[in-house]
């Protein structure tokens, strides 16, 4: 379920990738695994592989703390979004500002998940309406867990399906060749095999822009800086606003 997961989530980066780079080769995509896809091009098969960009922390040897994190306040939403669920209330959109100084462990998502779906049960708005719960004690008795700062439920006639997500706000670090050469550095050793199975190869780089860990914006010294690799060309996509750059790179390619 994971790996289906994985695929659908590069299936939607290169659509974006397709709808927003007018270079994008014409014929059949058909998904692959080294490359994630094959284009059967006109001027001969075109792989492309696909990396996400995440913002380097110390010792992410062991792991980034960042996406852990991230990981662990979704597991909570949905599982507090079934919960709510199968109470058999009306769907709400409900969303959740975590506190950014409160550790959150994955023993704690059982306890937080059935905190959070009584909470919206117990200040379900009227219908049109919304509420906002903070850190202080609540009218109705219950405050919320420690992790979280603040809780806002939406209700409307239009939501027809319940959504349950993370408000998350964070400083946009700034990109620069080094980054993307390391991303570059780690891909390098799959190029021989990628050319197995077609006749040019492309690296897309997506940065998510979602979540803290995924968003990044490249410096100004990346449009003239030549990257060393063995890619035929390499993309840089911001998936959340559409945004696509080509990175120059030291081997002289064909266009196709």
């Amino acid at each position: 379920m994971r790996e289906d997961c994985k695929k659908r989530r590069e299936e939607t980066y290169l659509r974006r990738f397709r709808e927003n780079f007018v270079g994008f080769p014409k014929g059949t995509i058909v998904p692959h695994e080294h490359p994630d896809f094959l284009v059967d091009a006109r001027g001969g098969r075109v792989g492309i592989e696909l990396t996400e960009y995440h913002v380097p922390e110390p010792d992410e040897g062991r792991g980034s703390p960042m996406r852990a994190r991230e990981g662990t306040e979704d597991k909570v939403l949905q599982r507090a979004c079934e919960q709510y669920q199968s109470k058999g209330l009306p769907p709400v959109v409900v969303n959740v500002l975590w506190h950014p100084h409160q550790a959150l462990g994955s023993r704690r998502i059982s306890e937080l998940a059935a905190a959070l779906a009584n909470l919206v049960q117990e200040n379900l708005p009227e219908t049109g309406q919304s509420v906002t719960i903070r850190r202080r004690r609540h009218p109705t008795g219950r405050s919320l867990p420690q992790e979280v700062a603040s809780l806002t439920v939406v209700r409307r006639n239009s939501i027809s399906k319940d959504s349950w997500t993370s408000v998350r706000a964070g400083f946009v670090p700034t990109i620069t060749p080094p980054d993307l050469q390391r991303i570059l550095r780690d891909k390098e050793a799959k190029v021989p095999t990628y050319r197995q199975d077609c006749r040019y190869v492309w690296l897309l780089i997506v940065t998510r822009g979602s979540e803290p860990s995924t968003f990044g914006d490249l410096g100004p010294e990346v449009d003239g800086h030549r990257f060393e690799s063995s890619f035929d060309r390499v993309f840089f996509l911001h998936h959340f606003d559409g945004l696509v750059s080509e990175l120059h790179v030291s081997l002289d390619r064909i266009d196709i």
